[in-house]
């Protein structure tokens, strides 16, 4: 009984979440002059004006990244952020809107002190990511993905899963779901202004009232609900972008034919041995120092570290988790990250 009062307590903050950090305005940020700010700030378009029209990146593109960092997950956060100013290969500026308690700051502050500084103003679009991700090719190839969406679409996101014998949502949901499986909130484009159009929190607080008793995955089951009614507004990248654990773990699922891309390591996988590649990236990018070999002391490694065969199915795929890493970064050409 108690896990089931957490569970729509959970349910509750994360719908509150949701709206908390799309649709506040009026209020000034508490930002501090670094790449990290701790609050999500205001952006309500001006009357009259028009979403962006996301055309070319260039080296200018300012790419914001937001990411939730809770209790012990302050840890994880910094790991994401650092994986994706490895792989910031354009230089393109990067911003993180990092939503976080007051007693986390210190946290991020003292091992953030010495990044470059900016100022959050207002948001148009972001890419969120859970704090249990990191990323595996550069932010940019994500965020060009704005320029697929049609005029309808305002958020994009990967299925849930691809086969349906192992499918969560068709097999156990007991709510309205998008598709044939669902989709997965870990890795979320978000137009931002169009999401204040549509009224976003009009939407989301009658959905969890509506299914507050059935809800087990919290906001991605919010958002399930949400884009099965109003499948028009979402666009569907693949699970490239938001790799699991349950691609591979009983057989591959996942194609990835241009690599893994940003890999999810939910439920713990890259602080267990279950699926030991999970671990071993994790954990590289973890001890990778700044400023040194990216090809010796982030792919040598993990290639030297994995004990091959192995009983997972997950490390057999090994090329597939190198292959960006390996086109950006190749032997003896150093290249170093400020």
């Amino acid at each position: 009984m108690k896990t089931f009062r957490y569970l729509v307590l959970l349910a509750a903050a994360s719908s509150l979440l949701l709206v908390y950090y799309i649709y506040r305005v009026g209020e000034k940020p508490n930002i501090a002059e670094q790449d990290l700010v701790d609050s999500l700030a205001n952006g309500e378009p001006k009357a009259g004006t028009k979403s962006k029209s996301y055309g070319a990146l260039s080296n200018s593109t300012e790419i914001s990244v937001v990411v939730v960092a809770c209790n012990e997950r302050h840890n994880e956060a910094l790991n994401m952020i650092k994986s994706a100013i490895i792989f910031n290969r354009k230089q393109s500026p990067l911003r993180f809107v990092i939503i976080a308690e007051e007693q986390l700051k210190i946290n991020f502050m003292e091992k953030l002190n010495d990044w470059q500084e900016s100022l959050l103003q207002h948001l148009d679009a972001v890419l969120y990511v859970d704090s249990d991700t990191v990323f595996l090719s550069p932010v940019q190839e994500i965020w060009a993905m704005f320029q697929s969406f049609n005029a309808s679409q305002f958020a994009g996101m990967a299925p849930e899963h691809e086969d349906t014998n192992a499918g969560w949502y068709n097999r156990f949901a007991r709510h309205p779901y998008y598709g044939e499986l669902g989709v997965n909130s870990g890795v979320m484009l978000m137009n931002l202004t169009r999401m204040r159009e549509f009224h976003w929190e009009d939407h989301i607080l009658p959905i969890y009232r509506e299914y507050r008793l059935q809800l087990v995955w919290g906001d991605q089951d919010i958002l399930n609900v949400l884009f099965h009614y109003n499948p028009d507004r979402l666009f569907v990248f693949p699970c490239d972008w938001n790799y699991r654990a349950d691609h591979c773990m009983y057989m591959s699922v996942c194609d990835a034919p241009d690599g893994v891309k940003i890999i999810h390591g939910n439920r713990g996988y890259f602080h267990s041995r279950a699926q030991p590649i999970f671990n071993l990236i994790y954990t590289t990018i973890e001890e990778f120092t700044f400023r040194t070999d990216v090809y010796a002391n982030f792919i040598r490694t993990i290639e030297e570290s994995l004990v091959l065969p192995s009983n997972s199915n997950c490390d057999k795929l090994l090329d597939k988790f190198l292959q960006d890493p390996r086109k950006y970064f190749k032997e003896n050409q150093y290249e170093e990250i400020t």
